[in-house]
């Protein structure tokens, strides 16, 4: 197998899909290895070089011949070339998302093939997700600005865009921020993400209510999730159901002030609080919701564990690093599956 890290392109994101040390791993096992040079990675070209990956420049994956496989996390950038290798990552495209259409007619036209992260599954879950990290990320990011809200210090909060360490992130929270108490509700809090804003949370001694498949079952929307001061959304719809929340229901709100929607759907047809329209950004993370005279906020960020680059990329990439080893498990059959299904669908839409 030849394997191309490539870099990531979006603003903000210093995650990378695979450590350092993992790359030693793989080449090991006499993997060939390239890895793109990326200054916004929270590892240094260095530290790959050290390893004895060949670093090469950043994009120079377009130019290499088709039996690289490209490995990268967030979405390849805009263009209307035919897309010819192999390519692994978090595509956003099999909900019908924007753009999904383009995306799959690029790799026909190319004659590549996509084997999206998000549908590597095996026994009925990913075999590498963030989403720990998600939770964790969200849940602090949320808390901090809900902390801001409540002292009128929204328009100037500051916040760094990433931190060398989860000891670095509570240090500063606690350092910048004013510990007033508030409950908070966590929905699918038995999930990956759900378990990492519960530890945060809780590491913040807030009070927390738990909600997962027994709470919600009955279907939404939930007059109860109004009696909170602040919501964490870990649930990623992934069939029709009813909303938690709709526009109707935030008209009788009275206290909730901000909601972290970890799992940010907004453009998806599942999406289970369409209160909002877009993603929202480190540099603009809250889009305010005027349903009612009670302020609302909804942060939505879509690459949150970006927020500990160091601990998530580790984290993922010691999950992944064994199904690289051997790509003929029924992971990869899963996600070829879904490959095949809608590239069909692109090529034959109107």
């Amino acid at each position: 197998m030849k394997l191309c890290l490539r870099a990531e392109t979006k603003p903000f994101e210093k995650r990378r899909a695979l450590s350092p040390q993992d790359v030693a791993k793989l080449k090991q096992q006499n993997i060939s290895i390239l890895v793109e040079s990326c200054p916004q990675s929270i590892f240094s070209a260095e530290e790959y070089a050290a390893v004895g990956a060949e670093v090469i420049e950043k994009g120079a994956w377009k130019t290499l011949p088709k039996e690289w496989i490209i490995l990268g996390l967030k979405e390849l950038e805009e263009s209307n070339e035919p897309l010819i290798h192999t390519h692994i990552y978090f595509a956003h495209c099999y909900k019908h998302q924007e753009g999904w259409q383009a995306l799959l007619k690029r790799f026909h036209q190319g004659g590549g093939q996509l084997y999206d992260l998000e549908y590597l599954v095996e026994n009925g879950r990913r075999i590498a997700a963030f989403g720990y990290w998600a939770g964790y990320a969200g849940a602090a990011l949320s808390w901090a600005l809900w902390q801001a809200e409540k002292q009128g210090a929204l328009s100037s909060f500051d916040i760094p865009y990433s931190f060398a360490s989860v000891d670095a992130l509570q240090a500063h929270l606690k350092a910048f921020y004013a510990q007033d108490e508030l409950s908070a509700i966590v929905i699918g809090a038995l999930g990956r993400s759900g378990k990492g804003a519960t530890d945060f949370l809780k590491s913040m001694s807030c009070s927390v209510a738990e909600w997962d498949q027994a709470e919600t079952q009955k279907g939404g929307p939930f007059p109860e999730l109004l009696s909170y001061d602040l919501l964490i959304n870990c649930v990623l719809m992934t069939s029709p159901n009813p909303p938690f929340i709709s526009k109707e229901l935030l008209t009788h709100n009275k206290k909730l002030s901000l909601i972290g929607d970890v799992s940010c759907d907004p453009t998806g047809p599942y999406n289970s609080l369409p209160i909002y329209t877009q993603a929202t950004t480190f540099d603009k993370p809250l889009v305010k919701v005027n349903e009612s005279a009670h302020n609302l906020y909804v942060m939505a960020i879509d690459h949150l564990p970006s927020l500990l680059p160091k601990e998530s990329s580790e984290d993922f990439s010691a999950q992944l690093l064994p199904y690289l080893l051997d790509m003929s498990g029924t992971a990869w059959q899963h996600a070829d599956d879904w490959f095949q299904r809608f590239i069909r669908q692109a090529i034959t839409a109107h």
